[in-house]
Order: structure tokens, then C-alpha cells, then sequence
């Protein structure tokens, strides 16, 4: 009804305030900083090597594959194996439409 709508109203605005985004701290990285420096101090950290030399641009092309092509390949090379010859389930389904059909 309508006074409970009224008095929901004046619920809701009695427990509204302003947004301060000032007053929320994401503390996750504080923490995280902390145990790192927990390590460093402990002496549990470990040295990174640098990552290896990348190959030149003409090398990383040469390993790129196309699977566009091949996947339409393999397409097509099925469908030349299927015309003419049913496939290895093309029996079951003749089976199916006749066994299941409503007895009159």
C-alpha cells in the first residue's frame, strides 16, 4: 500500500548517506607488498633470469599455422570421402525411424 511505500522511502533516506570514496582503501597490494618485503628481509627470494634472446619476426612466421585452411581442408577431404558411400551409422537411423513409430 502506500504507507508502506512512504515508510520505506523514509527507511531508505534515513540510512542514505553521501558516497565518500576517500573512506574505502583497497587494502589487497598493502599486503601483498608486505609479504614481499617479509621475503626480501628473510632472505627467501630468488634470483630471475632474464628472458632468452627472441627470435627475428621471420623466424615466429614461420611457425604460425593456419588453422582456418587446415580445418577446411579437413572439411573437404570429408566430404569427398562421404559422397556415395553412407556413412558408418546411416543404418541406425533407418532403424530408428521405424522403430519408433505410434502403433495404430
Amino acid at each position: 500500500g502506500e504507507k508502506e511505500i512512504d515508510m520505506a522511502l523514509r527507511l531508505v533516506d534515513g540510512m542514505s548517506e553521501e558516497w565518500d570514496p576517500e573512506a574505502y582503501r583497497d587494502t589487497y597490494r598493502d599486503d601483498i607488498m608486505a609479504r614481499i618485503e617479509q621475503k626480501i628481509r628473510a632472505g627467501k627470494t630468488e634470483v630471475i633470469a632474464e628472458p632468452a634472446i627472441q627470435q627475428d619476426d621471420s623466424a615466429k612466421a614461420a611457425e604460425i599455422i593456419d588453422m582456418m585452411t587446415l580445418l577446411k581442408r579437413s572439411i573437404e577431404s570429408k566430404r569427398r570421402g562421404r559422397r556415395g558411400t553412407p556413412g558408418p551409422r546411416s543404418h541406425l537411423k533407418s532403424a530408428r525411424t521405424h522403430a519408433h513409430r505410434p502403433r495404430r
